[in-house]
């Protein structure tokens, strides 16, 4: 079994601006269709930190797309720049 050595995981660590939870949040996700009719789904998140979310989409959704989260609970939305990852 290999071993890891202290100094690699700080450097991994001082590259994340912040940690990552675990976390399991219902939203609604609005964006734009291909023929620019708005479109819809509801999904939840699979991890969270303090600058952004992990989201799994059905949508077709493209680099740089603007996407609307809107979360159940609280009815709070948000502007947010879709990153495929």
């Amino acid at each position: 079994m290999g071993s890891v050595s202290p100094s690699n995981i700080e450097d991994k660590n001082a590259q994340r601006r912040s940690q990552r939870v675990i976390v399991k949040v219902s939203v609604m996700v609005l964006a734009e269709g291909g023929d620019k009719k708005p479109v819809s789904e509801e999904t939840r998140t699979v991890t969270a930190n303090a600058h952004g979310a992990m989201i799994l989409l059905g949508l077709k959704v493209s680099i740089g797309q603007l996407l609307t989260l809107s979360q159940f609970e609280n009815r709070r939305r948000g502007p947010l720049s879709g990153r495929l990852c």
